[in-house]
């Protein structure tokens, strides 16, 4: 095999950085399971074969001798603007406003995006639950978790992020008192504001996080 058939490879890595931008807009913190379930894998990938083929025809047919690395960087990065462009059809007027009628290969990109990041979804529900299963503490009550959880914030450096999630646990703590309220039994109530708590730091901040922050302190 021609070795330089392996500069593709950059294109592919081009490519399947451009993809993983849009995994990573749709999940966040949870973007690096995703890629791993079947659908979110094929996406990356398919996301990078196209710039590589692009390489590999340009090279077959000698549009380039030299330079690889440059045209396996260009290959990928010229994929990546044509399928991000859109063309101006014409102008439309709903309700006397004049609006832009655009269409373009990045209409179909976003459609075959939404088709596979959305089957993602369901691979991540099963994913959470199991981690969820392992992770959470069983025999530690809702109060002195979510006491935890909250001193455990502070280790984090103020953020926006941050202080939004600490807004979040204590409207869960809230929550939790209202809802027991004067129940003398309420093991019921404990274990669903524990898993309530637990799915809200997973969802926000992660795998990682939900460890520390649900690890108590000694």
């Amino acid at each position: 095999m021609d070795s330089q058939y392996y500069y593709s490879l950059i294109s592919f890595g081009v490519g399947s950085a451009a993809g993983f931008q849009g995994v990573y807009d749709r999940y966040s913190t949870n973007s690096i399971q995703a890629i791993y379930t079947p659908p979110g894998a094929f996406y990356l990938f398919s996301r990078g074969l196209i710039p590589a083929l692009v390489f590999v025809i340009c090279y077959n047919t000698q549009l380039f001798s030299n330079h690889f690395l440059l045209y396996s960087l260009v290959c990928g990065s010229s994929v990546e603007l044509i399928l991000r462009t859109k063309i101006f059809i014409k102008e439309t007027s709903q309700n006397g406003t004049a609006e832009e009628l655009l269409r373009g290969p990045f209409d179909l990109l976003q459609w075959y995006q939404n088709l596979l990041l959305q089957s993602v979804a369901e691979y991540l529900a099963r994913i959470r639950k199991i981690f969820m299963e392992k992770n959470l503490p069983k025999s530690i009550a809702f109060e002195p978790l979510i006491i935890n959880a909250l001193n455990n914030l502070d280790a984090w450096p103020p953020s926006d992020s941050i202080n939004q999630l600490k807004t979040d646990v204590q409207r869960i703590e809230g929550e939790y008192h209202q809802e027991i309220g004067g129940q003398t039994n309420g093991t019921d109530i404990d274990s669903k504001y524990k898993y309530k708590l637990g799915y809200l730091i997973l969802n926000k901040k992660g795998p990682k996080a939900f460890k520390t922050l649900l690890t108590l302190t000694t």
